[in-house]
């Protein structure tokens, strides 16, 4: 056996001391978008800066073009290219602003006091590129950026944070002075301040279709009436390019009615700005249920349980075991992984519930591991009893380990581990762990974990606004629900079967582990919650805030179900080079 001696890596819990969790906050949707909306697109100079030059604008309401435009920047055309623009905007009839007059008379005048909602393609670039400056964000949206439109200092800013490749937070700063007048303010009367509402067409369409687009890409799929032109040379300027660029505009309003329209087929009360995601719309049809988060629930749940918990969480398995040799291989995949062990152990009477009730089955969980075996686990039962953590003592059987490999990264393994002490992990874990070495592991402690009370008030929601999938939280599985959804629309073809497999993905794990990150100015006092259960108390930059729908039971519980999932596959399937240690 090859020993490898090194540190090994644990999730903990860290929390800012006194600090309210986000699932007990409501849901802030804002002031309300108006009925305008403006749609922008920028061309830029092909260097590395990437300076603004020019760009084309519509102002609709409603679905009326009331505004067609263009506008750019004088220090950036030549007095020829200038001309020309003027002569394509008198032909095609079209208002023509200069950059300073489009932040103030369009993105101002109506984004924000109008209470337009704002429209592009890759808007985050958009709106760095038309901006006088940009700086360093602040409070909710640091580590963001936050640009400036005008040098009047009760024009508010735009500020932009990324969340990912794919997705950013955009809003309107607070600007400074006052919201609500003197009067208001005698009578204990708060305005809130208008955040704005801003559509990435880009963001939006990944969030529906699980894809990533190019504007062109993303106008085929949708069948625009409008397409995306061919570009010609860019950085320079003809009555081509400006034609490519006036249709681009067009292109992307063409979209983002058919993305809304699509949107709109949920039936979900939160704004399509809102939409950063498909997990921002599995949280939209849980809310429509009415249903609280499990911090929402009970905010002061013991936090030593979270330390135990989250020592549990490991991710997915991607190993290879045969080397350098070729080999016939059979692809395989499982159906629904996640919403399908979420079923299994029945993990959706957890989601309705008021909170979580532990109780100590350690002399109960060592007789069920002793006994159980591979056809157990055809047996949905068994799969119910799977709700338990177990502290083990580490005598070199089969674990997944989060260790430095390649002395750089942490990644995760299956490991034989040996080491002093115990930590906690999974049942499935433990039941992967007999399979494949024939051992059982020895068990100090197990906790199973059950459902509190259910919620009440909890409304049944129309999956896509339709009567025939209608989903009582109370009387159905959500998940399996979604699943038998996606088979009857599978199997007759309907399109829609793309989208409930989203809507079942985006809800069964990725919201109950979600954690934000954020990097504070300077070190903030934390408390650590690890395998223990005791609290440590340090200082750090890097603070983590647990996201509305956290609850790490649930996340720790699927990705083990899944992880086991996968060691029946290993166990069921011959290979030439088994497991030794």
């Amino acid at each position: 056996m090859n020993i490898l001696r090194t540190p090994i890596a644990i999730r903990a819990y860290t929390e800012r001391p006194n600090s309210e969790p986000l699932g007990n906050l409501p849901v802030r949707e804002g002031l309300t978008a108006s009925k305008w909306t403006v749609v922008v697109d920028t061309e830029t100079s092909t260097e590395a800066t990437q300076r603004f030059r020019l760009g084309f604008f519509q102002i609709r309401k409603e679905s009326r073009l009331e505004t067609s435009g263009v506008f750019f920047d004088p220090k950036a055309v030549s007095k020829s290219e200038e001309k020309l623009i003027q002569r394509y905007a008198a032909a095609h009839k079209l208002e023509v602003l200069t950059i300073g007059e489009f932040r103030s008379d369009i993105l101002l005048r109506y984004g924000y006091t109008r209470h337009a909602t704002i429209v592009g393609f890759n808007l985050p670039f958009d709106i760095s590129r038309v901006a006088l400056h940009h700086g360093v964000a602040r409070r909710d949206k640091r580590g963001g950026y936050s640009f400036l439109l005008t040098r009047n200092s009760t024009h508010p800013r735009i500020r932009v944070k990324h969340l990912s490749p794919k997705a950013a937070m955009i809003d309107f700063a607070k600007p400074e002075g006052q919201d609500t007048t003197r009067g208001q303010r005698k009578r204990k009367l708060k305005v809130d301040t208008y955040r704005g509402h801003f559509v990435d067409i880009k963001t939006l369409a990944a969030s529906l279709l699980s894809r990533r687009f190019t504007l062109r890409s993303l106008a085929a799929t949708l069948r625009t009436p409008t397409q995306k032109l061919e570009a010609g040379e860019h950085g320079g300027t003809s009555d081509a390019y400006l034609d490519y660029a006036r249709a681009d505009v067009q292109v992307t309003w063409e979209c983002y009615q058919a993305l809304s329209r699509r949107y709109a087929e949920h039936g979900l009360s939160r704004a399509v700005s809102k939409i950063l995601s498909e997990a921002t719309i599995g949280k939209a049809y849980l809310q429509e249920m009415g249903i609280k988060p499990f911090l929402g629930c009970d905010p002061e749940s013991d936090r030593r349980h979270f330390g135990r918990i989250l020592c549990a969480y490991y991710g997915g398995r991607a190993e290879v075991r045969i080397r350098r040799t070729v080999r016939e291989v059979i692809y395989c995949d499982f159906k629904s992984m996640y919403p399908t062990v979420n079923g299994l152990m029945g993990l959706w009477e957890f989601v309705i519930s008021e909170g979580i009730k532990p109780t100590e089955t350690t002399v109960e969980t060592r007789a069920f591991l002793e006994a159980v075996t591979i056809a157990d686990l055809q047996n949905p039962a068994t799969w119910r009893r799977l709700t338990t953590l177990v502290r083990l003592k580490l005598n070199a059987n089969l674990f997944p380990v989060r260790a430095k490999y390649d002395e750089r990264t942490y990644t995760i393994g299956l490991n034989y581990l040996a080491a002093e002490g115990s930590l906690w992990y999974t049942l499935a874990d433990c039941i992967v762990a007999k399979l494949l070495t024939g051992e059982a592991p020895e068990i100090e402690e197990a906790i199973t974990y059950r459902p509190g009370p259910q919620q009440k008030g909890l409304k049944p929601v129309k999956i896509l606004g339709r009567e025939d999938y209608t989903i009582d939280p109370y009387t159905h599985d959500f998940y399996l629900s979604l699943i038998d959804l996606r088979d009857d629309a599978k199997a007759k073809g309907d399109p829609i079967e793309k989208t409930l497999k989203i809507i079942a993905n985006s809800t069964s794990y990725g919201i109950f582990i979600e954690v934000n990150r954020d990097d504070a100015p300077k070190s903030e006092r934390l408390h650590v919650y690890g395998p223990s259960g005791d609290c440590l108390e340090t200082h750090s930059k890097v603070i983590e805030e647990p996201g509305r729908f956290f609850h790490p039971l649930l996340a720790v519980l699927i990705t083990g179900a899944a992880r086991l999932m996968l060691g029946i596959a290993e166990k069921l399937t011959p290979i030439d080079r088994p497991l030794v240690k």
